[in-house]
């Protein structure tokens, strides 16, 4: 008997392995080979993004430290992030774009920026005094000085004010003691003084007078500087006068032999400037502004006013402005602290 007879069923049984291993190689490659490069494309480990480039800008500049960039927009100098520099007010629904000539409380950015002062960020920019000296930056803009300058400032006399007054009151009189010369009487007026004897002195022209006296600052105050005669106005007929000049002042009297004695007033006035100490001025003095003793450059000054007064309504102050005289008056206030 041949093989194939005696070992048919090994054969067959490999055949049929031959088989399947044939048509699972056919299922699995779809076929011939122009079949599976159709059906089966070739993969890929990444895909292409038509934005994959912007993208990469993007995070690029994420990856950036964040940093102020200073521009000039029109003729102002500015900080910003945003490419057109725009405020908006409280209040109000519009913003709008700043520029040199943006106000800031009443005053324009180019004033800010012209000396570097940041006040113009806060609600009451106009109403600070960036240096100090007591003039507040709305002050300073209108008078054109320096808001960063102690030294720089309009004139103090703005700040002062006037918050008191006292009087003090004095006589004086004459009787004929020769052909040249009279008999001056000086006496001061007033509770003070009522126990303080008078002051009698012989006097001609050029002579000063009283020689003594308990107040040293009365000692030879007035100068006798004429002699005559003339119509008395009070009451109507001719007399005799002296003409006494008050140095300490600088006003002449006019005492008539027949008028009797005429009582003249004294004033002081107290000012405050800002926050310092009150201080006292006699009337006709000067004296410096910051006040320092001994320093001038304000005069304190009155006009004809009613000698019954106790206490002053308003003084004038004279003083120097771009090289000319000019006088202010001042209306008594009540003191602020």
């Amino acid at each position: 008997m041949s093989w194939l007879s005696e070992n048919y069923e090994k054969a067959a049984l490999g055949g049929a392995v031959i088989i399947a291993l044939a048509v699972g190689a056919a299922i699995f490659s779809g076929g011939d080979d122009k079949e599976v490069t159709a059906n089966n494309p070739s993969q890929k480990s990444t895909i292409e993004l038509p934005q994959e480039k912007l993208l990469a800008e993007l995070n690029a500049k994420a990856d950036q430290k964040l940093a102020w960039h200073q521009v000039d927009h029109l003729g102002v100098p500015l900080n910003s992030f945003v490419g057109v520099p725009v405020f908006s007010i409280k209040g109000q629904e519009m913003v709008k774009e700043i520029d040199a000539d943006t106000q800031f409380d009443g005053i324009p950015l180019k004033w800010w920026r012209k000396y570097g002062l940041e006040d113009y960020k806060y609600a009451d920019a106009g109403a600070r005094d960036a240096d100090g000296e007591g003039f507040t930056n709305q002050e300073e803009y209108a008078a054109q000085t320096d808001p960063t300058d102690p030294k720089s400032h309009p004139d103090f006399i703005n700040k002062l004010k006037f918050v008191d007054s006292n009087v003090s009151k004095f006589r004086l009189q004459w009787t004929v003691f020769d052909a040249d010369r009279g008999s001056f009487t000086f006496k001061l007026l007033g509770r003070a003084n009522r126990n303080l004897p008078s002051s009698v002195d012989v006097a001609k022209v050029g002579d000063f007078f009283p020689k003594e006296s308990k107040r040293k600052e009365y000692i030879k105050r007035f100068k006798v500087v004429k002699k005559g005669k003339g119509m008395n106005p009070k009451l109507n007929i001719e007399d005799e006068y002296f003409d006494v000049l008050d140095t300490k002042k600088g006003l002449t009297y006019r005492l008539w032999y027949s008028g009797g004695a005429v009582a003249f007033s004294d004033w002081n006035a107290t000012f405050k400037l800002n926050n310092d100490p009150a201080f006292t001025v006699e009337e006709g003095a000067e004296f410096s502004l910051p006040f320092e003793k001994g320093k001038k450059g304000y005069k304190f000054l009155l006009k004809p006013h009613d000698p019954k007064l106790r206490k002053l309504p308003k003084v004038e102050i004279q003083f120097k402005n771009a090289g000319k005289s000019e006088t202010r008056t001042l209306h008594l206030v009540a003191p602020t602290n």
